[in-house]
């Protein structure tokens, strides 16, 4: 079955499956770093909660060997629980707006057309964009139609997101103690756990959310970074963006080399497979300056940059120049 005919398929067992009429209606999706096939699905009756979902990841799994019955209950199932759970849209007010909206972080050069749509602020090879949040994982972006609706300029809203985001919590795990609290509660044994994760002191701390979903917005928090540089008792930090949804955060006085780490970030980048495209973020490595509350980045000698194009001198502790997000 090629992907056109399994798609009218997918289109009749969907239907199959519910008493109402649904109109599917195909577009193109700007997802984060990707733009996708999609489809919408408007439920009879359900004005206003439109599902989405993406054919062509259902085709690959159709592809790997699940036949197209499993494929249509599975996703039924979870297309009536999206229907019966999904929050109520809010009203696009200047009140609400005040309330909801945060930074998240995405790369930059994969979402040049998304970013021409809405307001954003630029973090080196990243993009601060504006997400409004009706619930703890569920969003929509800010474009500049919801701008203008709000009758609110760009400086506006970024100034609500970066009040809000100084705001959001965070937390701060090291990282070893981290998997392995993962993987126990998960069921695997301890003996397996301890084999395969020693009980030894990791260099590294995981920072995200406190249900692991857009973490990496801890960058445009200069309070939480601070509790952590306090917490590592250093003045600087190394920051990895490990994915849109965690950073990692390193003291730059152990023996660590920003290179070293630089490799190790892109050969997990390159190699991985749990990593999907729209989690991306970055292969760079930051330091960020607790003292004077700027980050720089680390190019491929190991030597900081400001963003701008001026040199830090790494040999010099809190030499000010960077670049303040």
């Amino acid at each position: 079955m090629n992907y056109e005919e399994f798609i009218e398929e997918l289109k009749e067992q969907i239907q199959e499956r519910f008493l109402q009429h649904i109109e599917f209606v195909s577009k193109m999706v700007d997802i984060t770093n990707e733009k996708v096939d999609g489809m919408a699905l408007k439920f009879e009756g359900n004005e206003g909660m439109d599902i989405t979902i993406y054919p062509k990841r259902l085709y690959e799994k159709y592809k790997a060997g699940i036949t197209m019955p499993e494929i249509a209950e599975c996703f039924s199932k979870e297309i009536t629980h999206a229907l019966q759970n999904q929050p109520a849209m809010p009203e696009i007010t200047v009140e609400n707006a005040a309330r909801c909206v945060r930074f998240s972080l995405i790369n930059k050069e994969r979402n040049k057309e998304l970013l021409e749509k809405c307001p954003h602020i630029d973090v080196f090879d990243m993009a601060g964009v504006i997400r409004w949040y009706i619930s703890e994982k569920e969003s929509f972006l800010v474009d500049t139609n919801i701008m203008h609706k709000l009758q609110m300029t760009r400086e506006e809203l970024l100034m609500i997101a970066k009040k809000n985001t100084e705001k959001q919590k965070f937390i701060c795990e090291e990282m070893t103690g981290l998997m392995r609290g993962l993987m126990l509660s998960n069921g695997i044994e301890k003996e397996i756990v301890d084999e395969m994760i020693p009980m030894v002191q990791s260099p590294f701390y995981v920072i995200s959310t406190e249900n692991y979903f857009e973490g990496s917005a801890v960058m445009l928090s200069n309070t939480f970074l601070q509790k952590v540089a306090n917490q590592l008792k250093c003045d600087e930090l190394y920051i990895i963006p490990s994915s849109r949804h965690e950073i990692l955060v390193a003291n730059p006085n152990l023996p660590l080399n920003s290179q070293a780490l630089k490799d190790i970030v892109m050969e997990v980048h390159e190699g991985s497979q749990a990593l999907k495209a729209e989690d991306f973020l970055s292969n760079s490595v930051y330091k960020y300056n607790a003292k004077s509350f700027t980050f720089s980045i680390c190019d491929s000698k190991g030597v900081s940059h400001d963003g701008k194009g001026n040199k830090k001198d790494n040999a010099k502790k809190d030499s000010g120049k960077g670049r303040k997000l």
